[in-house]
């Protein structure tokens, strides 16, 4: 594609599911997630894989006041010029959320990213062979979080487990 295999950008309250599907070899990036106006969204990917592209999944929740939460299952993203998994907001904008699980970040330049007070919780999943920002990055108040269980090992950067989620 010339630009991202999935655009999706609603300003309105919304849903996306994708199943069973490859996105890869764009341009920018696999599947993009921009939320608008007053737009809550919620979007989940079971079984995707997207490779080779500027971003996997990218969700941007920084032009909402409303709220983003994705969730990926069973999915991979692997051969990316940039990040596997990229959530960010700004500050003030809608709180945004990527939780992934039994998934798979490899051989990107950075593995899992958030950025901005955005949030990715990562949970019995692998994150390897990224490089030169690594396994994963919290920038400008981004927090990334780990269920304890995943597998982070053979990156350029950045090897140590994220912090942990306090489980009750």
């Amino acid at each position: 594609m010339g630009s991202n295999g999935i655009s999706f950008v609603p300003n309105a309250t919304s849903n996306l599911l994708v199943s069973n599907s490859l996105v890869a070899d764009n341009r920018n990036d696999a599947i993009s997630i921009y939320a608008l106006a007053k737009a809550s969204v919620s979007a989940v990917f079971n079984r995707v894989q997207a490779n080779n592209n500027q971003v996997g999944i990218n969700v941007w929740g920084g032009n909402s006041s409303g709220t983003v939460n994705v969730t990926v299952y069973d999915s991979h993203a692997s051969g990316n010029h940039d990040a596997g998994f990229f959530a960010s907001t700004r500050p003030g904008y809608a709180p945004t959320t990527l939780m992934l699980f039994q998934s798979v970040a490899a051989n990107n330049y950075r593995g899992l990213v958030a950025n901005g007070g955005a949030t990715v919780r990562v949970a019995h999943s692998m994150v390897t062979g990224n490089g030169s920002y690594g396994a994963w990055e919290a920038a400008n108040g981004g927090v990334v979080q780990s269920y304890g269980d995943n597998y982070i090992d053979g990156n350029a950067a950045n090897e140590g487990p994220p912090p942990s989620i306090a489980l009750k």
